[in-house]
C-alpha cells in the first residue's frame, strides 16, 4: 500500500445523508405522515425537513434524538442500511 489513507477532507457524506433521508422518508411513508406533520412534531420547518430527506442538509444529535422518539425506534434503527460509504475507497 503507497500513500497515506484518506483524511477528513477526503470523505464525502453525501452518500450518507442520502440514505439517512431515503430511510427517514421510509419510516414517515410507513406511518402515513406527511412531512409538514413530521417537520412540526420534531419542532423543525418543514423546508428543513424536506431537505434532510434529500440529503441536502446535516442534522443534530438532538434532531437525531427527536426523529426516533416520533417514530417509535430506536435511534440506532435511523441509521439502518448507511453503508454506503465504504472505508477503504480512495485507498491504493
Amino acid at each position: 500500500m503507497t500513500g497515506t489513507a484518506p483524511g477528513p477532507a477526503d470523505f464525502d457524506p453525501e452518500p450518507q445523508r442520502r440514505a439517512f433521508g431515503a430511510r427517514l422518508r421510509a419510516l414517515r411513508e410507513s406511518h402515513g405522515e406527511t412531512q409538514s406533520s413530521v417537520a412540526e412534531a420534531v419542532n423543525a420547518s418543514r423546508p428543513f425537513y424536506s431537505q434532510v430527506e434529500r440529503g441536502e442538509n446535516n442534522v443534530s444529535l438532538e434532531y437525531v434524538f427527536r426523529l426516533a422518539h416520533h417514530f417509535g425506534v430506536p435511534v440506532h434503527e435511523l441509521f439502518t442500511d448507511l453503508d454506503a460509504y465504504e472505508p477503504s475507497q480512495g485507498r491504493t
